[in-house]
């Protein structure tokens, strides 16, 4: 048999398994939605590397806030994300958090 016969239909179903995958998997900004006066955010990260337990967790919340926000202020330069933000709701399931970030201001409208 050809090496090629075996490569390529390999190669397919790596690609097909990688594709497959849930969005939980997913790192970064996962939803983003405006509305008058109003951005909400949800982003995910993982933890700081080498930490366990509730430093895992607080890691991991910390820089999907800190992401949510960065987000934020790309969109909005002009609106102070932090002072006028807060996370709306937080998970951690263990490998990855999640964070849900509101940032409310008039000044915010779809673009």
């Amino acid at each position: 048999m050809k090496p090629q016969f075996i490569i390529i239909p390999a190669l397919l179903t790596a690609a097909l398994v990688a594709g497959c995958r849930d969005s939980a998997d997913k790192l970064g900004t996962l939803s983003e939605e405006t509305a008058s006066g109003s951005y909400t955010v949800t982003a995910r990260c993982l933890p700081k590397e080498g930490t366990t337990g509730i430093q895992a967790k607080n890691t991991a919340i910390e820089a999907a806030r800190l992401s949510a926000q960065a987000r934020a202020k790309e969109l909005f330069p002009t609106v102070d994300s932090v002072k006028l933000g807060e996370a709306v709701e937080a998970s951690f399931d263990g490998t990855a958090a999640t964070v849900t970030y509101r940032v409310e201001d008039p000044s915010i409208s779809k673009k």
